[in-house]
C-alpha cells in the first residue's frame, strides 16, 4: 500500500465541455482512474495495477483521437497547439505505463508512481480541455 491514500476525483458539472461524447469519455477516464486508485489503496496485485494503467492510457489515446476530430470539425482556432499538447501528454503516459510494466510493484515507490497519472488526468480534463470548452459551447449555441 502507499504511504498516503489517494482520493478519488468526483465528476463535476464544471468539467463539462458541451459535447456529450467527450464528456462521456471524460467520465469514463475518471472512473478508470478512480478504479486504479482503489487498486493501489487496497494493495491490489501489481498485475491488476499494470493492466489498469494500460487500459487508462489506451482510453486517453482513444479520447484524444475523438477530441481531435471534434475540434477539427468545429474549426477550433488553436487546433494545432492542442494536438501538440496531446502528443506531449501521450508521451508522458506511455513512459509511465512502460515504467509500471517494467517493475514488479515490490517497492512502495512503484505504487506512488500512480500519483503522477492522477495529476495528468486532472491536467487533461480541467486545464487542458478548458482551452476549448468555451469554443464548443459557442458552437452549440450555449
Amino acid at each position: 500500500m502507499t504511504s498516503g491514500t489517494q482520493q478519488e476525483i468526483p465528476w463535476s458539472a464544471i468539467f463539462e465541455t458541451g459535447n456529450a461524447e467527450l464528456d462521456a469519455q471524460h467520465i469514463r477516464l475518471l472512473e478508470n482512474s478512480n478504479r486504479l486508485k482503489n487498486l493501489v489503496n487496497k494493495g491490489g496485485s501489481w498485475d491488476e495495477i499494470r493492466a489498469s494503467v494500460a487500459t487508462l492510457v489506451a482510453d486517453c489515446i482513444e479520447h484524444f483521437q475523438c477530441e481531435e476530430r471534434v475540434l477539427l470539425q468545429t474549426k477550433f482556432p488553436r487546433y494545432k497547439e492542442h494536438v501538440a499538447q496531446h502528443h506531449r501528454i501521450v508521451a508522458k503516459l506511455q513512459e509511465l505505463a512502460a515504467t509500471v510494466a517494467d517493475v514488479d510493484g515490490s517497492d512502495p515507490q512503484h505504487r506512488k508512481m500512480i500519483d503522477s497519472l492522477d495529476l495528468t488526468l486532472v491536467d487533461i480534463i480541467v486545464r487542458h480541455d478548458l482551452d476549448y470548452k468555451s469554443h464548443l459551447l459557442n458552437e452549440a449555441g450555449l
